[in-house]
């Protein structure tokens, strides 16, 4: 018996609706840059990939979605941290994301903070890109969890 994870039916719709379109997205992604050094520059709203043979580094424009703690097994949206000190520029995505859930009743996406409930990071960043918030996401390992970062790789968005 699979066991599915605990989520609202409005946002089991939405993941099924844009998926198939962000994995796709994510694939072409993650291969690019398979196990490249990175770094984040927030004050530039920037993820920074060294690439290998020391052929210089890409970047690109980031939003910041939300963070994965190991430890509490919870999801918190960028909006909703108070104590990050991110920039507003790079929370446009996650309000955008929060805007969605309350025009469509989404409470996974206006709870600032929530249980994971047999959730990852990974779901609520590819419904990110699945919307157009994004192009791409980057999981940016912690001490203490994942933040979830979404990249702009093209100027439509």
């Amino acid at each position: 018996m699979v066991i599915l994870p605990r989520v609202s039916e409005p946002l089991l719709t939405l993941y099924r609706r844009s998926v198939l379109a962000a994995l796709e997205r994510q694939f072409l992604f993650d291969t690019s840059f398979h196990n490249e050094q990175w770094s984040v520059d927030l004050s530039e709203g920037k993820l920074i990939i060294k690439l290998q043979q020391d052929v210089g580094e890409q970047s690109w424009p980031i939003q910041v979605l939300g963070t994965q703690a190991t430890k509490s097994s919870s999801w918190l949206w960028a909006w909703g941290n108070k104590d990050s000190g991110i920039p507003s520029k790079l929370l446009k995505s996650a309000n955008r994301m929060r805007k969605y859930g309350e025009k469509h009743s989404i409470p996974e996406l206006t709870t600032a903070e929530q249980p994971l409930n047999g959730l990852t990071g990974h779901f609520f960043a590819l419904v990110a890109v699945g919307i157009g918030t994004a192009d791409a996401y980057f999981a940016a390992p912690y001490d203490g969890g994942i933040a979830f970062l979404l990249a702009v790789l093209s100027a439509k968005l």
